[in-house]
C-alpha cells in the first residue's frame, strides 16, 4: 500500500513538471525520444580530410625537372656539333635527347606555371613569360628548317651515303642550315634566360618566406 501510494506521487509530479520521461520509451505526445545523434557522434568514425601537397613542394618538383632537362639539352646539341657526318643513327640519338629535355621543361610549364601566372603576377614574371615564349618561337622556327633538311637528305640518300655534299642536295639548303643553327642558338639562349629568371621566382615566393 504504502510502495503504490509513493508511485502514484511521483507520477503526479512527472506530470506536473511537464517534462517528458527521458528515460521511457515515449513522453505524452508520444513522441519517441531518439539518441542516435549523440550515439553517433560517439561511434562514428572521424572523417579524415584528403592530404593536400604543399603548393610550394610542387613548385619545387617543377623547377627541378626544368633543371633536370638543360643536361640533356645540351648534350643532344653537342651530339650534332661534335659529328662531322650526321647519319640516321647519328640523328635519331640526337633527337632521343632532345625530346627527353623537352618533355621535361615543358610539362612543367603548362600543366603548372601557365595556369598559375596571374595567381603571382608581376614584372618579373611578365619577364619570364616573355622570355619563355620567345625562346619556344625560335625553337619552332628552327623547326621550320630541320624538316626541310630532313626531308631533303632522305630524298637524296644522304643519312646513308656520308659522301654526299649536303649543300649539293638543294639549292636553300644553306638557307635552311641558317634557320636551324639561328633557332637553336637563340632558343637556348632564352631558354637560360628564363630558367634564372624562373629559379629566382621560385625563390621569392616559396622559399624565402620560410626564413
Amino acid at each position: 500500500m504504502l510502495r503504490t501510494l509513493t508511485v502514484f506521487v511521483y507520477g503526479l509530479a512527472d506530470r506536473g513538471s511537464g517534462e517528458p520521461d527521458r528515460d521511457g520509451p515515449s513522453d505524452r505526445r508520444g513522441n519517441v525520444p531518439t539518441a542516435e545523434p549523440r550515439i553517433a557522434g560517439l561511434y562514428a568514425p572521424e572523417i579524415q580530410p584528403l592530404v593536400m601537397v604543399d603548393e610550394s613542394v610542387i613548385a619545387a618538383a617543377a623547377g627541378l625537372s626544368v633543371t633536370a632537362s638543360l643536361p640533356f639539352l645540351l648534350y643532344g646539341a653537342w651530339i650534332m656539333i661534335d659529328t662531322e657526318t650526321v647519319t640516321w643513327t647519328v640523328l635519331m640519338r640526337h633527337l632521343r635527347y632532345i625530346a627527353v629535355g623537352l618533355v621535361l621543361t615543358t610539362v612543367p610549364i603548362v600543366g603548372w606555371m601557365i595556369p598559375r601566372l596571374f595567381l603571382h603576377l608581376s614584372g618579373i614574371a611578365v619577364i619570364h613569360a616573355f622570355l619563355g615564349v620567345q625562346a619556344y618561337a625560335l625553337l619552332a622556327f628552327a623547326l621550320t628548317g630541320i624538316v626541310r633538311i630532313l626531308q631533303a637528305k632522305r630524298n637524296a640518300d644522304a643519312y646513308e651515303d656520308p659522301d654526299v655534299d649536303i649543300d649539293e642536295i638543294h639549292e636553300d639548303m644553306g638557307h635552311w642550315r641558317a634557320r636551324l643553327r639561328a633557332g637553336v642558338a637563340g632558343f637556348m639562349l632564352l631558354w637560360l634566360c628564363a630558367w634564372v629568371t624562373g629559379l629566382y621566382r621560385l625563390y621569392a615566393l616559396h622559399i624565402a618566406p620560410m626564413f
